[in-house]
């Protein structure tokens, strides 16, 4: 109770919560498409530097220099040789290791040779690489979220359903999400033979759940097919009138 009255200050939604349910779907959609924006970006990105490099011209050139911004960042400055004419131009990368004098190709496009600049994907890949991170993230919180959604609603709308007696109600006292300590339960129950003997356990609840529950009853929904897979209804605990005509 005192770590609950510690954390009560900071509360959001409860988890499983419609508003915390919404939080994470836009969580989600917004991970997947942002990370899909990012690696079409990247993707168009290389493609453009893949075709740019095939096309340009080259040229020899070295580092001349090394100037210093305002931030007192260091870059090197290349000098090389394009159609008789000497050019300058900031390298696009930078490395403690450069010194001047370093040897770079220079790749520019005949109608620029003063815009040439060293071969690199790194703009490009960091691009694909974040948003395929970011992407993935997405997709999969919205699979897990999806599949736990429907799997929980198909249990009740086709799953069998049973009563099993609450053998113990404990509190996950190291665990907080939004300053909610989850709560969960065990029961058992004799009606389903692939069940009989094992302890049942709820999914995270976070509300206090009452130690007086323990010998009292809750709904179990299981699938015939497959008994272990199974749904403790703790949202049913507050409707102790569904329980009438059940059995353990």
């Amino acid at each position: 109770m005192r770590h609950s009255a510690r954390l009560s200050y900071m509360r959001g939604p409860a988890p499983g919560s419609k508003p915390f349910r919404r939080i994470l779907l836009i969580l989600f959609v917004s991970f997947a498409l942002g990370g899909l924006l990012f690696t079409v970006v990247g993707g168009i990105w290389l493609h453009s530097d893949i075709a740019f490099y095939k096309t340009a011209k080259t040229a020899q050139g070295e580092i001349a220099e090394f100037v210093s911004d305002g931030n007192g960042n260091q870059h090197p400055i290349v000098r090389y040789t394009a159609d008789g004419k000497e050019y300058r131009v900031r390298l696009n990368s930078y490395s403690s290791s450069m010194r001047v004098g370093d040897v770079y190709t220079m790749y520019y496009a005949p109608d620029a040779p003063h815009q040439a600049r060293n071969k690199t994907f790194l703009g490009s890949t960091m691009f694909l690489s974040i948003g395929g991170s970011f992407f993935l993230f997405g997709a999969g919180g919205l699979w897990i979220y999806t599949s736990r959604v429907s799997g929980k609603r198909r249990l009740k709308e086709k799953g069998d359903a049973v009563t099993a007696r609450i053998t113990a109600v404990v509190c996950a006292e190291n665990i907080a999400v939004n300053g909610r300590t989850p709560y969960y339960l065990f029961c058992e129950t004799g009606a389903v033979p692939a069940l009989a003997g094992k302890r049942l356990k709820s999914r995270y609840v976070y509300e206090p759940l009452p130690q007086s529950l323990v010998g009292t009853s809750v709904r179990v929904y299981f699938d015939p097919e497959k008994p272990t897979k199974y749904l403790v209804d703790t949202d049913s605990l507050q409707k102790r009138d569904d329980f009438e005509g059940f059995s353990v």
